[in-house]
């Protein structure tokens, strides 16, 4: 796996939960870990499915220009190939022109149309939004209310058409499915854990501005072999102690997670 996954999942978490002042991440480790000593002793190489690592450059690219990173042309040239080949080998195809790839930035807004549920569109795209009327009606959360996939709902057709791809299987001429879960080993560019790094900073600076907590669970993340030590667990990193930092820290708590496991109280 990825640090990407992870740090994706909690950047999700936050736009499809919308959540908001005094809500809770648990662990978040990804958002902490040091991402130089990471990926050396993965000499910079990870194993995915093919979706997970698509999915991932897309939203690090993306990401990454919302936060205003500048990302080293190396990197840059990684996540544009990867992208297109990644598009290619499962599937995906432009809506426009079946011959060629979907446009990055139409892929983008389909992720941030993740969060509704294909049953609410037709075979062609559109969208019921009568079902979102009924406030007393399960279908009323059928569709993501944040602002941003309302306006590519209604505006962004090629979002939607990459949407009902992901989400078609092969009965349907794509199997994009069976061939987004098939794994594979990518060899990262020197300046990937710069990127990382630079989007963890950028992102703990908005989580902190949300006033999210981070739910930090020690002796668990010790005992089950994600860290090897408690001083390099990234709570400190969450809520800074050396004189030096001068960064807004995080809210945090030190939780138990399962007292019967880990033996903790």
């Amino acid at each position: 796996y990825d640090l990407a996954d992870g740090l994706r999942a909690i950047d999700e978490a936050i736009h499809l939960l919308d959540l908001k002042a005094r809500d809770r991440i648990g662990h978040a480790l990804a958002l902490g870990m040091d991402a130089c000593e990471y990926y050396k002793i993965r000499h910079n190489y990870i194993v995915l499915p093919k979706q997970w690592m698509l999915d991932n450059v897309v939203w690090l690219w993306a990401k990454s220009q919302k936060s205003g990173i500048q990302i080293d042309p190396a990197t840059e040239f990684f996540l544009k190939e990867t992208y297109r080949n990644l598009c290619k080998d499962i599937g995906y195809c432009a809506p426009s022109d079946a011959s060629q790839i979907p446009d990055m930035y139409d892929y983008r807004d389909s992720l941030l149309l993740r969060g509704d549920n294909p049953d609410a569109y037709a075979s062609d795209g559109t969208v019921n939004d009568k079902i979102h009327i009924d406030p007393d009606s399960w279908d009323y959360y059928s569709l993501l209310d944040a602002e941003d996939a309302k306006n590519i709902r209604k505006n962004n057709a090629n979002a939607r058409a990459l949407f009902m791809q992901y989400h078609a299987d092969s009965m349907h001429g794509y199997g994009i499915r069976e061939k987004g879960n098939e794994t594979k080993a990518f060899h990262l560019p020197d300046g990937y854990h710069i990127m990382i790094t630079a989007l963890q900073d950028a992102m703990i600076r908005d989580i902190t501005k949300r006033q999210i907590c981070i739910e930090c669970c020690p002796s668990s993340n010790v005992r089950n072999g994600r860290l090897e030590r408690f001083d390099i667990h990234p709570i400190f990193r969450f809520m800074p102690v050396r004189p030096e930092e001068t960064r807004y820290p995080l809210a945090v708590t030190v939780n138990t997670d399962d007292l019967g496991v880990f033996s903790t109280s």
